[in-house]
């Protein structure tokens, strides 16, 4: 018959009880809640043995039964008390003799980004028959030279993203046009995002928006860490924004947004920018952007 894993709930109680033996020869505790009776369980199947006081509501541990529990582990080929599974690939703990544990591994797209990457050398992958102008890459953020890039273009819309390899191509200011451009994406597909915009911070250089223009998507670029946002040139913009493209569920990030428009300068170009979102109520999708070439706008 099998007996029961030690989970990393398990685990964590041991090495707390290997912690308070440092300093004590032994320590008591109540047999209360799950993970306790869950301990006492795995210890009968293992063969490990418990003291218990006579009223059967505490039980003892000492250092003999720390240096049972390591034999055990060292026999089994299992890790340590002290090795931790938190944050370890479902690779990583196989690796080191442990089931999968779902709960507390790295999720495996933790530090994936998608990205757009300007095909400078021309570069034509095996199998693919057409060129492209730019490459779209899986790969982990760590891989990345971020230092290669001037600028970071941060995509809200995953076809908005695609589009950028396409013949309707957004039509990027020259100056982004070797840019770095990364899907924001959602969920578990959004922390590589934010691993690679925390690197990308330190070193000082433009991190720009490329999202909606709404409430939502401008106030997204103001709590996230932009410094520009990259939307059609005023004329274009000014012509195309309608009520239809300003949901009404986002007038809730309205006043954030005024705030924001009090302490800009008179002459600040984000100014009938704004003006548009509050006192027209208008905004555009991103998939509208393309009839226009783009302009930065500064936020700040």
């Amino acid at each position: 018959m099998s007996r029961p894993l030690l989970t990393p709930a398990l685990r964590s109680l041991l090495q707390r009880i290997q912690q308070q033996l440092k300093t004590h020869d032994r320590v008591t505790w109540r047999i209360k809640g799950p993970v306790v009776k869950q301990l006492l369980v795995w210890c009968d199947a293992w063969d490990i043995e418990v003291g218990l006081w006579p009223d059967g509501r505490e039980c003892v541990f000492d250092r003999a039964f720390i240096q049972r529990v390591q034999q055990l582990l060292l026999d089994e080929k299992l890790p340590p008390l002290a090795f931790d599974a938190s944050g370890k690939s479902s690779l990583q703990q196989a690796e080191a003799g442990l089931e999968e544990h779902k709960g507390v591994r790295a999720a495996p797209t933790a530090a994936r980004v998608l990205v757009s990457l300007p095909n400078q050398q021309g570069l034509l992958p095996y199998g693919v028959s057409q060129l492209h102008a730019r490459l779209e890459l899986d790969l982990d953020w760590q891989q990345l030279d971020e230092k290669a890039f001037d600028a970071l273009v941060v995509v809200e819309n995953l076809d908005c993203f695609y589009q950028f390899n396409t013949p309707d191509a957004l039509e990027l200011p020259q100056a982004l046009q070797p840019a770095l451009i990364l899907y924001r994406g959602h969920g578990h597909e959004a922390r590589g995002c934010k691993a690679l915009k925390s690197a990308w911070a330190r070193l000082g250089k433009p991190c720009i928006y490329l999202g909606d223009f709404d409430a939502k998507g401008v106030s997204i670029a103001l709590h996230e860490g932009y410094r520009q946002l990259l939307l059609p040139e005023w004329p274009g913009l000014q012509q195309q924004a309608n009520a239809l493209h300003q949901p009404p569920e986002q007038l809730d990030y309205l006043p954030a947004l005024q705030r924001h428009l009090d302490g800009l300068p008179e002459d600040h170009p984000l100014q009938p920018v704004l003006s548009l979102l509050l006192s027209d109520h208008k905004g555009l999708k991103q998939q509208w952007f393309k009839n226009h070439p783009l302009q930065l706008y500064p936020l700040y």
